[in-house]
């Protein structure tokens, strides 16, 4: 089981529909782009900071199969800003989801406090 967050994880989510090398409806892109902004509970940006991040995608609903998962570290920018590339760690597993067959969710777990989980 999850911990729940204690802090705000998703207080600026933006996905970026940047499917690097499609060309057709329904191709395996070969990763995507994804960024947010991390902060505290109390709402101040978690600059600069390490983070650990887990990235999970689920097939049918946001409690559906895992299909797909892996794992980046980083550091946040000035603003709490992280930047990741979904897809270009684990290449293999990540170019064999059908996303045709959707719909699939998202989630991350940031130094082990779980996200929100956004519909894909």
């Amino acid at each position: 089981m999850m911990k729940q967050p204690t802090s705000t994880c998703f207080a600026g989510f933006q996905m970026l529909a940047a499917l690097s090398g499609t060309s057709g409806f329904g191709r395996t892109p070969g990763s995507f782009s994804y960024q947010t902004i991390l902060k505290s509970a109390t709402g101040n940006p978690k600059a600069n900071s390490l983070i650990h991040v887990q990235v999970y995608i689920m097939k049918h609903s946001p409690s559906g199969s895992v299909i797909f998962t892996e794992i980046h570290r980083g550091i946040t920018n000035d603003i709490g800003l992280i930047r990741l590339k979904i897809g270009s760690v684990n290449c293999a597993t990540f170019s064999t989801i059908d996303w045709t067959d959707g719909p699939y969710y998202i989630k991350l777990v940031v130094n082990g406090m779980e996200t929100r989980t956004h519909q894909l």
